[in-house]
């Protein structure tokens, strides 16, 4: 941005970035963490809002102390993040292969593969590629993470 649009334009887009996306990202994963853990609390309603904004709060202010205690801590609890989602995945993995093994395997079929299960409108169309950017937004820090490896 600095190199097309000047100096101010880089660093307004630093802050930017800074006070409002990073910290606005953060705070989308921590609620939908707080959702994932009260709904099984909650199971015959939504959780409360409170206690979703309370837990995750309480999240982000763990994991900032976490690392700002320790980098040893916050290399632990990455890992264990880390396992949990492969672990998370490995089930999914073998929960669908059981089912194929069932015989349950109705919407795999190139038929029935692309029914709409609701009606497709222009805002559940921008939802959709707005939840897969967001799920996909890791290849904007893939120039960070090929630096810190050479």
């Amino acid at each position: 941005v600095k190199d097309i649009f000047g100096g101010l334009a880089g660093f307004l887009r630093l802050w930017i970035a800074v006070l409002v996306i990073y910290p606005t990202n953060q705070a989308v994963i921590a609620l939908t963490f707080a959702n994932y853990v009260l709904q099984p609390i909650f199971p015959t309603c939504l959780p409360p809002e409170i206690g979703l904004r309370l837990l995750a709060g309480v999240c982000l202010l763990l994991l900032t102390w976490v690392n700002c205690a320790s980098v040893r801590w916050a290399t632990r609890v990455q890992d264990i993040f880390t396992t949990g989602k492969l672990l998370a995945l490995a089930l999914i993995i073998i929960m669908g292969i059981v089912q194929i093994c069932k015989g349950e395997y109705f919407w795999l079929e190139p038929k029935n593969a692309f029914e709409f299960f609701q009606a497709p409108e222009v805002g559940r169309i921008a939802l959709a590629f707005l939840q897969g950017s967001f799920a996909y937004g890791g290849w904007n820090f893939l120039n960070y993470v090929t630096e810190e490896l050479v």
